[in-house]
């Protein structure tokens, strides 16, 4: 997949392109079929996206309500299949574009054919283009439009709102479901208090990035992917009230595991809430129940 991040960088290679535009926070299974219906149409397929989110920028904020970060963004659409990915900044100039303005900058010079997007798309400048106005500016633009429809999972939309919903309430095999992969989080281990390792139970810290939402505070099983490959793991997300020092803390024990870990790089998949997270009497009860935790998912 060839990735272009500037709108002053046509490319011939991508004429003709169908192209699925988004921000696709997750790539979830709705998303999934607004690219894959790019990836249907036969080669050259495209998708359009930006490196930041336009919520937070028009915003000012720093909301830490992401699904993903880029790099994992752009790992799951490379795996959809696709041929070239624009990922834009999103910025000032972007923000202050109508969508006419954005389609003839960032897709008419790339020769894009067709853009694919989902029913509930917005883009430009307030007033905000929706899906059916877009496909009334591709046919005045000469570009074909396809737009998709709904996703459902049972009675309930399919959404990144839903989602982050799962999350909060820790509901992460649905989460999960929605987006066809575990729930994760990357990062270089770095050095904490060395808590679990006095407790029996040495741990890995890995610092969520400050995009990317927090799940509900709790004990979860987890799979953790360092160089040597992916193992069974534990992870408790908390301000480890025990201990009563209130510092947020993201703690994973590897199952069966032992060496030094120290500034490699790992990735934490989340994959089922085991309990939230509690406040114990004494270290010896927390010792039993992380004794009791790690047992329930080898079961």
């Amino acid at each position: 997949m060839k990735i272009i991040r500037s709108f002053d960088s046509p490319t011939r290679e991508a004429h003709g392109a169908n192209a699925a535009i988004g921000f696709f926070d997750g790539v979830h299974i709705a998303h999934q079929k607004v690219i894959g219906k790019a990836v249907a149409y036969g080669p050259p397929s495209a998708a359009i996206t930006f490196a930041n989110s336009p919520a937070e920028f028009v915003k000012k904020t720093r909301e830490a309500s992401q699904l993903m970060d880029l790099d994992s963004k752009i790992s799951a659409i490379e795996a959809l299949g696709v041929d070239y990915l624009f990922v834009f900044d999103f910025n000032d100039e972007v923000m202050n574009m109508s969508a006419d303005e954005f389609i003839l900058k960032a897709v008419a010079p790339f020769g894009i054919e067709r853009l694919i997007s989902g029913f509930n798309f917005r883009m430009g400048k307030a007033p905000q283009t929706d899906s059916a106005a877009l496909e009334a500016l591709c046919i005045d633009l000469g570009i074909k439009c396809d737009i998709v429809g709904p996703v459902y999972e049972g009675s309930e939309l399919v959404s990144s709102s839903l989602i982050r919903q799962c999350l909060a309430s820790g509901d992460i095999q649905k989460a999960n479901k929605l987006l066809s992969r575990r729930f994760c989080y990357s990062g270089i281990i770095e050095h904490g208090r060395h808590m679990g390792r006095q407790l029996g139970f040495p741990t890995i810290n890995i610092y969520i990035p400050p995009h990317l939402i927090v799940p509900k505070w709790g004990v979860y099983e987890s799979y953790t992917t360092i160089s040597e490959g992916t193992y069974h793991s534990i992870t408790n997300i908390g301000n480890r009230p025990t201990f009563g020092d209130g510092k947020f803390s993201v703690e994973t024990h590897i199952l069966d595991y032992e060496g030094d870990l120290y500034g490699q790089s790992a990735k934490v998949e989340l994959a089922k809430m085991i309990r939230p997270e509690m406040k114990f009497g004494s270290v010896g009860e927390l010792i039993s129940q992380i004794a009791r935790d790690v047992e329930s998912i080898r079961l």
